[in-house]
């Protein structure tokens, strides 16, 4: 009876701590290189393997993938541009909707997401980054729409950063 108790107690905990660190809710991923129809269904099928995608469209037209994931999910955007990687091709910059804590890390803004840092770029709008400050000194969360690049020198790591658009 002790452990049915422990358990009924721990599982609101862990939804509580699934919300702290959020997640993605929404990428539109630019894919170069991919052109020709059967490719591309190859990267489809492999994102919606992921557990928590609920759907990937394929736009050749536009060369993106559009990608909606279930409310609670542990996918990250390194996961989804690997996959991507792991289908031959090179993703690019992405559209997101997203999940997260604000957070000031050494003097600049950061949204964190599940375990992943999208850095806040200062030319983003003046009122967006007020905004923001004033939300990087509490832990509720905030759902967000904006434009990710990665910022490594190489493209090899995952260092983002995130143009915010604007908070939903």
């Amino acid at each position: 009876m002790k452990k049915l108790k422990r358990i009924i107690w721990l599982v609101p905990a862990l939804f509580a701590a699934q919300v702290a660190y959020g997640q993605l809710l929404k990428v539109n991923q630019t894919v170069f290189g991919m052109d020709c129809a059967t490719c591309a269904h190859g990267v489809q099928e492999g994102l919606q393997k992921i557990p928590g995608v609920q759907s990937a469209k394929i736009s050749l037209n536009d060369g993106k993938v559009m990608i909606l994931l279930d409310p609670i999910n542990h996918i990250t955007l390194s996961e989804i541009r690997h996959d991507i990687i792991s289908n031959g091709f090179s993703p690019r910059d992405a559209e997101v909707e997203m999940k997260g804590i604000m957070k000031e890390i050494n003097g600049e803004l950061a949204i964190q997401v599940q375990n992943e840092i999208f850095w806040i770029n200062p030319n983003s709008a003046s009122s967006t980054l007020d905004l923001l400050k004033k939300k990087a000194y509490s832990d509720d969360p905030l759902t967000v729409d904006g434009h990710v690049k990665n910022i490594s020198a190489k493209g090899d790591s995952d260092i983002w950063q995130i143009s915010v658009e604007k908070e939903l």
